[in-house]
């Protein structure tokens, strides 16, 4: 279950949206079967959720047991502690909710990556360009483009670390150890809406 009501943009406060999802969840999900599987949106360790299990599915029944946010039944009391302590905002989230109502473009739709050549990455660098360097930290620490970020396509915060330190408006040029580790990436940043056509 989520429990960041602020991921909206900033037009709904957060406690509103803290109240309507006690209302999905009391007036509508609650009320299903209890044999109804629930497949996550988000994995364990995700920003969107707290005490995300690592099961790969769960059943309306279950968390109704045992899920901590679903035992409070007060509307007032669960809209409190859905916004405590939330954690900063990313700076994608924005981008996400835009993307979300207006409908995401296919990836297929994309351009496929380009190898570059020397001058083109010398250029792109003088620009401003994020160098993104998404090979294993041991790696990336045994040499490394200059000013270059590393965040790991393997970790499973990746797209998390990306939405936090890559600036979606300049290009990125990634440094990477095969071209499904790119392909990788750019999943990744459909998903969090850092690239676009």
């Amino acid at each position: 279950m989520t429990s960041e009501p602020d991921l909206r943009d900033l037009d709904v406060g957060a406690r509103e949206l803290a109240g309507m999802l006690y209302d999905s969840l009391f007036g509508k999900l609650l009320r299903l079967p209890a044999e109804i599987k629930v497949y996550p949106a988000h994995g364990e360790g995700s920003l969107c959720g707290r005490k995300i299990s690592s099961t790969p599915f769960t059943t309306i029944g279950e968390e109704a047991q045992t899920n901590w946010a679903l035992q409070l039944n007060d509307r007032a009391t669960f809209a409190e502690a859905m916004v405590a302590n939330l954690p900063e905002r990313p700076p994608y989230f924005a981008r996400s909710v835009a993307i979300n109502l207006r409908g995401a473009p296919f990836l297929s739709d994309f351009p496929a990556l380009a190898h570059l050549s020397a001058a083109e990455y010398n250029q792109l660098k003088k620009n401003g360009s994020t160098i993104l360097d998404v090979r294993p930290g041991p790696l990336f620490g045994d040499g490394h483009a200059a000013n270059s970020l590393n965040i790991g396509i393997a970790s499973p915060s990746f797209s998390v670390w990306s939405g936090f330190f890559v600036n979606p408006d300049l290009p990125i040029v990634l440094v990477v150890e095969s071209g499904m580790q790119a392909q990788q990436a750019q999943v990744s940043w459909h998903a969090l809406g850092l690239i676009r056509l």
